[in-house]
This record gives structure tokens, C-alpha cells and sequence, in this order.
């Protein structure tokens, strides 16, 4: 991955496995190192070329990209059938650690979309820190119940019988087997990390990093987890809470441009 300005992609060890990682250099001096974190399943899909875009833009900034693939997704090695969320944390820590190592002493942007951001919040917290999240799962309860609702509704298109597609699926998890969501292997120790995960409590890992939370909706007033979240955002100075009325960039596939979010982004990287 050596060189300087452009992009090269390689594979970064992490634990017993191989990451597929995608370095962008800035043409001039590091100014900062920025780890982007990609959705899981057919949200990464969606978000790939939004997540391309804007490491390239943070690189054109001055800041050291990198964005990689977590074991046992996209180009990255790995069984994915065995893969748990304490793996994932590992290989951002993995790819923290590489970009610290090119470019040491320099401030650290972190990015999520959607379970990337979760993670991202997951990993130990440096001093200058600084995140933006996109769409964060509120509940990972919430994001297994939305796969699963996919699940039915494709059994009912298919003149099958919904309830017993979902209940077929938790008895599979039970048993500690693995569960096919939309082509992508979900097996029972993932599908408990995921069920105990909530964002509220973990957001107070970063109540001394500087914070963009941007929640991508229409709604004009929020309720529930969200209107938590907002209040939780708003009650720092360091903490930025946006409401951007984008198409859902996790669950699209055809071309579109999130300019708004993109420009948000930058001008929080500064």
C-alpha cells in the first residue's frame, strides 16, 4: 500500500484473517487519517460508491482514507458463516492500527454508515477523536426484526407462509445454526451480538469527541429512540445532531447522489 497520492488496495492481516483495504493518499502532507466503516449485508452494497466519494474527498482534504472490508465480507478472507461482531470490532482496530502506524501523531476522523457506525463506537476512544455517524442502528433487535420482516414478505410473494419463515429462522438461531438473510450467513452468536446492542448507551463512549449524528429521515418531529438520541446530541456543544431528508443510501441500489450528506460530512472534517 505504499505511495504517495491515489488509491491502493491490499490485504491487511487481522487476527487469523485478511482484510481487503483501499488506502487513499493525499497528494501533499497528512493532515489527518479518516476510517470509514461500511454497512453490513446488502446495506454495504447500497453505500459502497457514497462511501468511495467521500474517502476520496476526505483524501483530496489532506487526510489518510482507508476503508476495508470486515472478514467474511466483500474481498476480505474469512469464514462467513462464523463471523461475530467482536471480529469486526477487531479489524477496525486492525485498520486503525495501519493507519497509525503510516501516519503517526496526526488527528483521527472516524465514519460509520449504518452497523459501521455502531462499531466505530465500539473501539477505544483517542483524545482529539472525531465521528460522524450515518443512520446508526438505534437497536440491533430492530435491524434482525427488519431482515426477518424481508424474509416474510418474500415467503408471502412466494405463496408461503410467513410466520413459520420467521419462526424457522429462531429456531435455527436456538439451535446455534446459521440463518440465510438476503444471501448474507447470519449465525446465532452474531444475531445475539446484534440483539444487545442499543445506541444510546454506547454513544457515551464519545462524550469528549466531537460528534456528527446524522439521521436521514423525512419526519418533521421524531419520537421513540430517535427523539432520545436527539436530546442526548443536543445537550453538548462538541456534539452535532442533523436531520437530512436524503433517499435511504443503505437500501438503494440505482444511482443516485447524497450531495447534502457528503457536504455535511466535509465540512465537520474540516
Amino acid at each position: 500500500m505504499a505511495g504517495k497520492g491515489g488509491e491502493s488496495s491490499g490485504y491487511l492481516a487481522s487476527g487469523a484473517g485478511q482484510l481487503y483495504a483501499t488506502l487513499h493518499r493525499p497528494g501533499e502532507a497528512v493532515r489527518g487519517v479518516a476510517l470509514l466503516a461500511a454497512p453490513f449485508g446488502e446495506e454495504r452494497k447500497c453505500a459502497y460508491r457514497l462511501l468511495v466519494e467521500l474517502a476520496r474527498r476526505v483524501a483530496a482534504a489532506g487526510y489518510l482514507a482507508l476503508r476495508c472490508d470486515y472478514r467474511g465480507t466483500g474481498e476480505s478472507l474469512g469464514d462467513p458463516a462464523s463471523m461475530t461482531l467482536a471480529d469486526w470490532i477487531a479489524d477496525l482496530q486492525s485498520a486503525a492500527a495501519l493507519l497509525g502506524a503510516e501516519a503517526p501523531g496526526v488527528p483521527r476522523m472516524l465514519v460509520g454508515a449504518r452497523l459501521g457506525a455502531n462499531l466505530l463506537l465500539e473501539l477505544p476512544p483517542l483524545p482529539g477523536d472525531r465521528l460522524a455517524l450515518w443512520e446508526p442502528l438505534t437497536s440491533g433487535e430492530e435491524f434482525l426484526a427488519e431482515q426477518l420482516r424481508r424474509k416474510q414478505v418474500k415467503a408471502m410473494m412466494s405463496g408461503g407462509d410467513a410466520a413459520a419463515a420467521v419462526a424457522a429462522c429462531e429456531t435455527q438461531w436456538a439451535a446455534g445454526g446459521v440463518v440465510d438473510l438476503d444471501g448474507y450467513p447470519v449465525a446465532a452468536q452474531l444475531a445475539r451480538d446484534l440483539r444487545a446492542r442499543e445506541l444510546l448507551p454506547r454513544l457515551g463512549v464519545c462524550k469528549e469527541q466531537a460528534l456528527l449524528l446524522v439521521h436521514v429521515t423525512g419526519a418533521k418531529r421524531l419520537t421513540g429512540r430517535w427523539a432520545e438520541v436527539e436530546a442526548w446530541c443536543q445537550s453538548a456543544p462538541q456534539r452535532q445532531f442533523a436531520l437530512r431528508a436524503e433517499k435511504p443510501f443503505w437500501g438503494r441500489l440505482d444511482y443516485f447522489e447524497a450531495e447534502d450528506l457528503l457536504r455535511e460530512t466535509m465540512a465537520f472534517v474540516g
